[in-house]
């Protein structure tokens, strides 16, 4: 099985390994769950999350449980779904239940090897754009790295971008997007579709800054003044503070010297908050 990675990497299709799977699950019997379950891996990490992927992890019966191939397959797309917990629970129940723990790991270590090993293939220019983790992908780098004459043009290119993710069930991908390009614009449908993911994916840590990016998108000072005198330092304090910093400049870009003076005032007391941020862009 570890030769079907190699098909891909060598310039093959998709199909050209997915297709050996099968053969080995055919040659095989008693190995065509692990077959199966691999070719799911593959299929997710460099297409598309499979269609009725539940059904079908459900429905393969593994005759060598110790290998972990299952387990870790299907920890590995439950990550790509945004569902941690479910990512976790079959490897903690693969380590417990088979012995001796180390051959457990070594199932774990090696199929995590090929993961992060195929996944980093991603970024090849003759790859896809989009892929199952942040960072596997160039579309969002080359999205950011553009310049635009006007930011609405931003915000529709990076919410088309997420809708792209997202038809390709490419969750946890689409969530940290989202959050990184709502950090350099708060477009309003940037702020809709992260709202609506983290709505659907009961994720409240990030409430905050989208409470602050939602009052900058209004341009209500009021409001960001408060919500910025409130706010105690998070996980997103490197993200709010490159938003506060982008909002100054697009405010004095769009010649609004009234609005962005308001602002800068607002900011500046921020900072004073947490003057470690300062030099962060």
């Amino acid at each position: 099985m570890t030769r079907a990675p190699w098909a891909i990497v060598n310039g093959g299709q998709l199909a050209a390994a997915t297709d050996m799977l099968q053969a080995i699950g055919e040659a095989h019997p008693d190995w065509k769950a692990e077959a199966q379950a691999f070719a799911l891996y593959l299929e997710a990490s460099f297409d598309r999350m499979p269609v009725n992927l539940d059904e079908t992890l459900g429905g393969l019966r593994s005759r060598h449980p110790e290998s972990g191939v299952l387990q870790v397959s299907r920890g590995i797309l439950e990550l790509y779904r945004f569902d941690a917990q479910a990512a976790l629970r079959p490897l903690i129940q693969q380590m417990a239940s088979t012995l001796p723990l180390a051959w457990s790991r070594l199932s774990v270590d090696s199929l995590s090897s090929k993961n992060v090993h195929s996944l980093g293939i991603q970024a090849r220019k003759d790859v896809a754009d989009i892929g199952p983790l942040p960072g596997t992908g160039k579309a969002v780098y080359e999205l950011v790295t553009r310049k635009y004459a006007d930011p609405a043009e931003f915000d529709e290119k990076a919410a088309d971008l997420l809708e792209q993710q997202l038809d390709r069930g490419y969750i946890t991908e689409a969530v940290y997007a989202s959050l990184f390009m709502l950090s350099l614009y708060p477009g309003h449908k940037i702020l809709e579709i992260t709202q609506r993911l983290l709505q659907e994916n009961a994720v409240t840590s990030h409430a905050k800054f989208i409470a602050i990016a939602g009052a900058v998108r209004d341009r209500d000072h009021q409001l960001l003044k408060m919500l910025l005198d409130q706010y105690e330092a998070d996980s997103d304090l490197p993200a709010i503070t490159r938003l506060l910093k982008g909002v100054v400049k697009d405010h004095l870009f769009k010649r609004h010297r009234g609005v962005a003076k308001t602002f800068h005032q607002i900011i500046s007391t921020f900072e004073n908050r947490f003057p470690a941020q300062k030099g962060y862009n």
